[in-house]
């Protein structure tokens, strides 16, 4: 994941000072629109149910899983 980071992070040529919010926040919204993680930060992306019963039996919703590791991504 670090990695992914990394390479999303290199799209933002602007480091944030307490000078250029404005542009930077412009810049970085554009790369998480491109990278499809701008609706884990609005809220449009719901997390799904954590669990859901197979066979009879609770366990972990895979897409739960996807759904956190995108969503720490964006958020980190």
């Amino acid at each position: 994941m670090a990695t992914q980071w990394n390479a999303i992070a290199a799209l933002v040529s602007v480091k944030l000072n307490r000078d250029n919010y404005l542009l930077w926040s412009s810049q970085l919204e554009s790369v998480m629109e491109s990278q499809e993680l701008i609706q884990f930060i609005d809220g449009t992306f719901p997390a799904p149910s954590e669990t859901i019963v197979k066979d009879g039996k609770s366990e972990v919703n895979p897409e739960f899983t996807v759904w956190k590791r995108s969503d720490r991504l964006a958020l980190s």
